[in-house]
């Protein structure tokens, strides 16, 4: 529902929802502010090992948002190396990897929704009297 949303929606969470049982790394952040409502897909179009201090140009990642004719339709992102550090994946968010091994196809869905929730507490109170 509508009000269900948290804060946590509006900077996206992150699921995993295809790595192979071989893969070691994961998406394992997600910041910024989305700037609509959607399920971002996120997926390794080229697989492989990242390491710490090794420059990667070989495992590549890419996103898709939604568009008029369905979810996860539209490219954001196609084939960007994945470097290590937060990196686009659309609608104002950037995810980061850990390092490790990727393969071809694994895939995660990021939640996100471009609206705030409401503030303040959802249980009122009052003072009854009697006369």
């Amino acid at each position: 529902m509508w009000h269900d949303k948290t804060m946590r929606h509006n900077q996206g969470i992150a699921k995993r929802v295809s790595v192979n049982s071989s893969s070691t790394s994961n998406i394992i952040d997600v910041r910024g502010h989305a700037t609509a409502d959607d399920f971002i897909k996120v997926i390794v179009s080229a697989g492989g090992t990242l390491t710490k201090g090794t420059a990667n140009t070989s495992v590549k990642y890419s996103s898709y948002v939604s568009s008029s004719t369905g979810l996860q339709t539209q490219a954001f992102i196609e084939n960007e190396p994945i470097n290590g550090d937060y990196q686009s994946i659309g609608h104002g968010l950037q995810a980061r990897w850990s390092y490790g091994v990727t393969t071809t196809n694994d895939t995660w869905e990021v939640e996100c929704s471009g609206s705030v929730p409401e503030a303040g507490s959802p249980v009122k109170s009052i003072q009854l009297e009697r006369r």
